[in-house]
């Protein structure tokens, strides 16, 4: 845009020379016409006046009639041309501003909206941008969030793994006092068994010889008795 309107001044300041250029020729043309009327006219009063030849005399008058009514119309066609030229170059330059203050308006919209693009695509990188922090910090959060979870369920499945341990161990423990209470009942109940075994025997032996005491008794009370009937009837019959 702005090489447009660098294009449109360089054309105006094109037109303003050849404006300049035409009016100098013209100028210097109207000049040259009046030289010339002024050198015929020296050359007409410098000729014999009783020549009888009145051809030439004739053809200096037509020369400077012809004259006179080209400065008169020289000069009313150079107003006219120049108020055609001025009219020209207003109504150029006029179109050359209006297509100037076009192309600027154009420039200005083309910048506008191009300043309406940049901020729209900057408005949606800082948008994404944003939308790309969020996402990150979501992220961190979950896994912030899953890392404490892991953390947790580890510590978690340690404390469930020494409990176990130690339930293990306690088990062990109970398991092993059961056995040892078990043992000592056993050996309890064995210790009462072999006493009541050896009550049973020692009973059993004091029967026996109670028996045998009492056997060797009546036999002993037999005899005696045998022996004091046999007495008895001994005396009896002696």
């Amino acid at each position: 845009m702005e090489s447009r309107i660098s294009q449109l001044q360089s054309e105006v300041k094109k037109r303003e020379q050849e404006r300049d250029e035409v009016i100098e020729d013209l100028l210097v043309a109207q000049e040259e016409c009046s030289m010339n009327a002024d050198s015929i006219i020296r050359h007409s009063a410098a000729s014999d006046n009783d020549d009888e030849d009145e051809g030439p005399v004739h053809q200096s008058e037509d020369i400077l009639a012809n004259l006179e009514a080209f400065d008169i119309n020289f000069d009313t066609v150079f107003k006219d041309e120049k108020v055609a030229i001025e009219s020209a170059y207003a109504a150029r330059k006029e179109a050359d501003l209006n297509k100037a203050e076009e192309a600027q308006w154009r420039w200005e919209k083309n910048l506008e909206e191009a300043a309406r693009k940049e901020l729209r695509a900057r408005e949606g990188a800082r948008r994404r941008e944003e939308r790309e922090q969020i996402e990150n910090q979501k992220a961190e959060e979950a896994a912030k969030r899953h890392a404490e979870r892991e953390m947790i369920t580890r510590e978690r499945q340690s404390v469930a793994a020494l409990k176990r341990a130690t339930q293990k161990k306690d088990g062990e423990i109970r398991a092993t006092e059961k056995r040892e209470k078990a043992l000592n009942v056993w050996r309890k109940k064995l210790l009462a068994t072999k006493r009541k075994e050896a009550k049973a025997r020692d009973k059993k032996t004091c029967i026996n010889l109670l028996r045998v005491a009492r056997g060797y008794t009546r036999c002993r009370l037999l005899h005696h008795e045998n022996r004091a009937a046999f007495q008895l009837s001994n005396r009896l019959q002696g």
